[in-house]
């Protein structure tokens, strides 16, 4: 009998238990922060380590375009981190007190741009794989 292979499909890496739908990922991503303090900072560079790990053992097509979006949302929000720093060392930024809840609103605006961008370009794979496993249990 000949099989055929979709070329969008994903090569799946590691057991199949680990793979995750990204947008359990997301959910995650908002709710857990506002219940447990994650240290380090994680509640911004967890989310993104999952989500590479996710397409990483779901082998996504789109695996590259996924850890870009990922690395560039974070240097993002590290750069923002970075910048008000450097602008309260050498005082350009006078009053942080006033200008930290703007800086709280921009970094939350880059980290959910770039946890979209990440979800829904996993999405797709996702999608496939979710079908490509159902059709192998109807046969």
């Amino acid at each position: 009998m000949s099989t055929y292979r979709i070329i969008d499909e994903p090569k799946v890496k590691i057991d199949q238990q680990l793979i995750v739908n990204p947008v359990v990922i997301l959910f995650a991503a908002m709710l857990v922060p506002l219940f447990v303090t994650i240290p380090f900072h994680g509640k911004f560079w967890l989310p993104f380590i999952w989500l590479i790990m996710n397409a990483y053992f779901l082998g996504s097509p789109t695996f590259w375009r996924e850890f870009c979006y990922s690395l560039i949302g974070l240097f993002a929000i590290a750069g923002v981190f970075i910048g008000f720093g450097y602008g309260i060392k050498t005082e350009v930024i006078t009053s942080p007190n006033k200008l930290a809840p703007y800086m709280r609103v921009l970094v939350n605006a880059i980290y959910f741009i770039a946890l979209y961008l990440v979800v829904f370009t996993q999405s797709v794979p996702f999608s496939v794989y979710e079908y490509v496993k159902q059709q192998g249990r109807h046969e």
